[in-house]
């Protein structure tokens, strides 16, 4: 639990720290393509398409929950999401917004984005519904030959307002 309260307080710190940082017309080619690799994986996961989803990572990408579950590669992160997109799946009904309110190129081929995201439509364990949550991103995105792709997704789950 205290772990989950600094995770969340260091993303708001964070979030505070660059949410007047985004500018989209000053975006540089490689920010851009980043950003469109985040809008990207925003459309997989709301087509409920696990295969299209884990594509968007490199070979050996790194996608952690807010909950600090790990999966590494296209393949386990294919894995992860194709039970719960499923017919009946917690996240079947789940839609998720993206707004960016960063992205900056760490070198050429390499972008780190920071966004915000709003989920609706989840389900617990027992199938009832989950209230709406708050979620904030960390994308870094690489160029690996002409492909684009995630090589590190880290979404921490914000608190819920009072």
């Amino acid at each position: 639990m205290k772990q989950i309260g600094l995770t969340a307080a260091a993303a708001i710190l964070i979030f505070g720290s660059i949410s007047h940082a985004f500018a989209a017309d000053t975006m540089d080619a490689d920010s851009t393509e980043a950003v469109k690799v985040a809008n990207a994986y925003v459309d997989a996961f709301n087509n409920k398409d696990p295969h299209a989803f884990a594509m968007l990572f490199t070979e050996n990408g790194d996608f952690v929950t807010g909950r600090g579950v790990l999966s590494h590669g296209r393949q386990a992160i294919e894995q992860y999401f194709t039970k719960p997109f499923g017919a009946g799946g917690n996240l079947s009904a789940a839609h998720r917004t993206l707004t960016v309110r960063t992205a900056q190129t760490i070198t050429p081929g390499l972008v780190t984005v920071y966004a915000m995201s709003d989920q609706t439509g989840t389900k617990a364990a027992d199938g009832t519904p989950n209230p709406p949550t708050s979620t904030f991103f960390v994308f870094v995105i690489a160029k690996q030959g002409t492909h684009w792709g995630i090589a590190v997704f880290h979404e921490s789950n914000l608190p819920k307002p009072n």
